[in-house]
C-alpha cells in the first residue's frame, strides 16, 4: 500500500480506535468519494454507536519537498483533518452532545506524535486548529474546524539503473551498461532517448535501440540512456562527438 494512502487509512483507523470519538463518524476521503454514497458524505454521519451530529473527515494527505534535498526524498507530510458540526443534529436526542471545540482537540491530542513507525512522525502544526474557511457553502447551518499536523517524511531511493558509459574513438560511438539485461536507446537530433521516443512509439520518434557501436560525424549530439524492467531508468547522457 502507497505510504501516504496508509497514513490516511492508519489515522482514520486510529481516531476510530479512540474511546473519545465513539460520538463521531470518522471516514476518509477517499473512501467517501470512491463510496458514491450521498449519506456518507454529509457532517452528521452516523457514528459507530448511532449517534449523529458531529462527524471527523481525514484528507488526503500532502508532501512538500525539503530544499535542499539529499539522495533519496525527503519531504514534509501535511495532514488536515476536519471536524464538522450540525448543532441542531448534535445537541438533540442521538446527538453526540460534543462541540466541533471539543472534538478538534481530542483528536489534535490523539494525534500529536503519532508515528509509523521509521518512517513518519506526525506533530501539531503552528495552526494546530483553526475555523473551516467557507464551510457553509457545502455544509449549510454547520460550523467545524480544521486541525493540522505535520511530520518529516523519507523514502529509500527507487532501484534506478546506471547512466551508461560513452566511447567515441574516430567518431565511432559505443556505449556499455554494468546492468546485465537492460536496453540502451540513443538518438542523435537531441530528441529524449528512451522507448517512448522509438519510430515504433506513436507518434513515431526517433530514438534507436542500442545493438553495438555506430559512426557519426563531427559535431552529433548523441543522447543516451538506459531501461531494465522492475527499475527506473537512467539519467540521460548527452555528449557532442568531436
Amino acid at each position: 500500500m502507497d505510504l501516504l494512502l496508509q497514513l490516511q487509512q492508519d489515522l482514520t483507523d486510529k481516531l476510530n480506535s479512540e474511546e473519545a470519538f465513539e460520538y463521531n463518524s470518522v471516514a476518509s476521503l477517499r473512501r467517501q468519494v470512491i463510496s458514491k454514497e450521498i449519506e456518507r458524505r454529509l457532517p452528521h454521519l452516523t457514528a459507530k454507536n448511532g449517534r449523529k451530529g458531529c462527524g471527523i473527515l481525514v484528507r488526503m494527505p500532502a508532501i512538500r519537498g525539503l530544499q535542499p534535498n539529499v539522495a533519496s526524498p525527503q519531504g514534509e507530510v501535511l495532514v488536515a483533518i476536519d471536524v464538522v458540526e450540525a448543532p441542531e443534529i448534535n445537541f438533540n436526542p442521538g446527538g453526540t452532545g460534543l462541540t466541533a471545540e471539543e472534538v478538534a482537540r481530542g483528536v489534535r491530542a490523539a494525534l500529536h506524535q503519532f508515528a509509523i513507525e521509521g518512517k513518519i512522525l506526525l506533530y501539531q502544526d503552528e495552526k494546530a486548529i483553526e475555523p473551516v474557511a467557507g464551510l457553509e457553502k457545502d455544509y449549510p447551518g454547520c460550523l467545524g474546524y480544521r486541525v493540522l499536523l505535520r511530520g518529516r517524511m523519507s523514502e529509500l531511493p527507487a532501484a534506478k539503473c546506471a547512466l551508461p558509459e560513452i566511447a567515441a574513438p574516430a567518431q565511432t560511438v559505443t556505449l556499455t551498461t554494468p546492468d546485465s539485461g537492460a536496453v540502451i536507446y540513443y538518438t542523435t537530433d537531441g530528441s529524449f532517448p528512451g522507448p517512448a521516443n522509438l519510430a515504433t512509439a506513436a507518434p513515431p520518434g526517433t530514438a534507436t535501440v542500442y545493438t553495438g557501436p555506430f559512426e557519426v560525424s563531427s559535431g552529433t549530439v548523441v543522447r543516451w540512456a538506459s531501461y531494465l524492467a522492475g527499475r527506473q531508468g537512467s539519467d540521460a547522457g548527452q555528449a557532442t562527438i568531436v
